[in-house]
C-alpha cells in the first residue's frame, strides 16, 4: 500500500472531533523545519501537507497546527531530542507512552523504547510494523 492509499482509506475512517485540525500550508512546515534545525523526510512532509488533520484510532501521528497539541511536532522531537537521547537525525512520527517511532530519509524507520531518559534505539523496520508491540 502506498502512502497515498493510505491516506484514502484514513480519510474514510476519519473521526468527526468538535475542534477538528487543519492541514499545515507549505510555509507552516518549512517554518517548523527551520525552528527545528532539520529537513523533514519527504513522507512526513506529504502526510503533514496531505493528512495530519485525521483523527482515527488510538494512535496519533505528530501534527504542526496547534501548539498546544500533545502531538504538537516541535513539542514531541524536542522532548525526544533533548530528554529521551533520540539522535537529531532521526524526526519522531509517532509517540504512545513509552515507545518513539523515528523516520531518517525515505523507507527507513525505526522504533525505540524510552527507558529512565534514554532512548535505545532498536532496529530498522519496514512499514508493516510487523513484530511492534504497541
Amino acid at each position: 500500500m502506498t502512502l497515498d492509499q493510505a491516506i484514502v482509506e484514513l480519510r474514510k475512517r476519519n473521526q468527526k472531533v468538535p475542534i477538528p485540525l487543519r492541514l499545515p500550508t507549505r510555509k507552516e512546515v518549512e517554518d517548523c523545519e527551520r525552528r527545528l534545525g532539520v529537513r523533514f523526510p519527504q513522507d512526513l512532509v506529504h502526510y503533514l501537507l496531505n493528512a495530519s488533520d485525521i483523527i482515527y484510532g488510538t494512535k496519533e501521528p505528530v501534527t504542526i497546527t496547534r501548539s498546544t497539541a500533545h502531538t504538537h511536532l516541535e513539542t514531541v522531537a524536542n522532548d525526544a531530542w533533548d530528554t529521551s537521547g533520540l539522535p537529531k537525525n532521526l524526526t519522531p512520527i509517532c509517540e504512545d507512552k513509552e515507545t518513539t517511532i523515528a523516520s531518517s530519509s525515505p523507507g527507513e524507520s525505526c522504533i525505540g523504547r524510552m527507558v529512565v531518559n534514554q532512548m535505545r534505539i532498536g532496529p530498522t523496520w519496514n512499514s508493516d510494523y510487523e513484530g511492534v508491540d504497541w
